[in-house]
């Protein structure tokens, strides 16, 4: 449950949602490093194989920016999956 005023989605094979989803300037707010290649790398992923990724993103309904993302990465033939990003903005 996202708090009021935020709204969580997961965005897989939504290409025309992924730039938005994962936002570069977010991330590179966060970590205070250049981000900007993560959008074109996580679109090149789901392209390449749907089902072994999925992003998480909240966005402020206010404004529409992702305040809060991250992806989760399947290992195919395995139970194990990787959960990265996980980069929220400061309040």
């Amino acid at each position: 449950m996202a708090a009021e005023g935020r709204t969580v989605f997961v965005s897989s094979h939504m290409m025309a949602e992924m730039e938005n989803t994962t936002d570069p300037a977010m991330e590179s707010e966060v970590w205070a490093e250049d981000w900007s290649w993560l959008a074109d790398n996580l679109i090149t992923r789901i392209a390449s194989a749907p089902a072994d990724t999925a992003v998480f993103a909240v966005s402020d309904e206010a404004t529409g920016r992702v305040v809060s993302a991250a992806w989760l990465v399947f290992y195919p033939g395995t139970e194990f999956a990787g959960l990265w990003g996980g980069s929220t903005l400061a309040a």
